[in-house]
């Protein structure tokens, strides 16, 4: 995994935690974010509205219960949302060094318009 790589995934992660910091299932601390569309689909490995805050208890049995996640995490996303990642998952992206260092520079971007409190999440 190169360092663009690694630092796309790294904020995916802090970005989710700064967007919901409560486990979407339990309410407790969310210290995870669980890719609802796996992350080898790299169309939405980092968007995110991909990702789905956990602890570490409830990011387990999301790995353990797949169909009752499924469901669970469609209720709290809703059913379009949902059926957007699945649809922009199907598509094939391969990512490159270039596409990496692109999606962090993004993703940085989406991080300081969080800590502004401008960024327009489209999850609640």
């Amino acid at each position: 995994m190169t360092h663009a790589e690694k630092e796309c995934y790294d904020l995916f992660q802090e970005i989710g935690l700064l967007l919901h910091p409560a486990c979407r299932r339990c309410g407790a601390e969310a210290t995870a974010v669980h890719h609802i569309r796996p992350r080898a689909h790299k169309a939405t490995a980092f968007d995110p509205d991909n990702g789905w805050s956990t602890c570490a208890p409830c990011h387990k049995w999301v790995e353990e219960h797949p169909k009752e996640a499924e469901q669970l995490i469609r209720g709290t996303i809703g059913a379009g949302t949902y059926d957007f990642l699945v649809r922009q998952s199907a598509v094939v992206v391969r990512m490159r060094q270039y596409d990496y260092l692109t999606t962090a520079r993004d993703l940085r971007r989406i991080r300081s318009e969080i800590l502004r409190g401008v960024y327009p999440s489209s999850v609640d």
